[in-house]
Formats: structure tokens, sequence, C-alpha cells
């Protein structure tokens, strides 16, 4: 059976480099990656509250063997459904904006 590509918050792909997105000091705290429908929402690992988080651009969602996985732009999986995900830097607000994971940047170019 193949992968269904699911919906991932990413953002905006006209956004231009060096816009007001690019990357801060906030650290995430561990969120999971939770199918909703045909959507990937996070969680977060301490309490189950969602988490409102928009991917960079290239980071896409996909349905593998009843599995979600978020998979990053060269196609490495990053999580899969009941994972936590740490280590992921952005803007610290509401939507979380990733401009790192794992202190790789992803953001746009200043």
């Amino acid at each position: 059976m193949g992968a269904q590509q699911l919906v991932l918050s990413t953002m905006d792909p006209n956004m231009p480099p060096g816009s007001p997105a690019t990357c801060g000091d906030a650290l995430l705290d561990p969120v999971e990656p939770r199918l909703r429908g045909t959507s990937l929402e996070f969680v977060s690992a301490a309490n189950g509250a969602l988490v409102h988080v928009v991917w960079p651009r290239g980071f896409s969602a996909r349905l593998v063997n009843g599995v979600a996985e978020v998979v990053a732009p060269a196609g490495d999986v990053l999580a899969r459904e009941g994972e936590a995900i740490t280590g992921l830097g952005g803007n610290g607000s509401d939507p979380f904006e990733v401009c790192t994971v794992g202190g790789r940047s992803y953001g746009p170019a200043p």
C-alpha cells in the first residue's frame, strides 16, 4: 500500500526571504503528531493540549500503513504519530512557526 498525502500547515510559499517569520530564539516544548481526518495536528507531549505548529516550506505529512508521519524536505521521517518531536525552534508565538529542527535551520534566509 502506498503513502497517502496528509494536510500539514506550512509557511506561505510566497513569503519573501528575510520576512518577519525568520527564526527567533524560542524553543517549543515537545509535541506529538496526531491524525485528525486527512490532516496532521500537534499536541503537547506533556498534557495533550493542542499546539498550533506551522512548518517550514518543504515539510510534508503522509499516512503509511495507517500511521501518520512528518517528513523533512530531504524525505527523512522526523516523527511518527505518538512519537515526541523535540528540538523545534521558532518564533515563539501562536501559531508557532518552526524554523529550526534539532539545530538545523529551515527558515527563510535573512
